[in-house]
């Protein structure tokens, strides 16, 4: 898709920006929102939203943890195999401020 429609793609990570960052500045919504499409109860969602951090912003910090994350997921066998987080994610968008 970045190939063939790179205008699209800027369009839904511009998108995807303003998304994340109403979100973060409207974390009573964000809790609502997760009970309504995770259908968990408030109690839980109140708990756990503190330590719910949405980013947009993905750079070479973000890739890191990206890594970490998938290497911890991967010894506790909730993946098969370890990805190569070089190819699955690209600062592509945001490093350089779009194409």
């Amino acid at each position: 898709m970045i190939k063939e429609n790179p205008e699209r793609v800027k369009m839904i990570i511009e998108m995807h920006k303003k998304a994340t960052d109403y979100a973060m500045a409207h974390r009573d919504e964000m809790v609502e929102i997760a009970m309504q499409k995770l259908g968990q109860q408030r109690k839980s969602i109140e708990q756990a939203i503190p330590n719910v951090e949405l980013t947009w912003n993905i750079d070479d910090a973000f890739t890191k943890h990206a890594a970490a994350y998938a290497q911890l997921m991967l010894e506790n066998k909730q993946i098969r195999q370890m990805p190569d987080v070089s190819k699955v994610v690209t600062t592509r968008f945001v490093s350089t401020g779009g194409m």
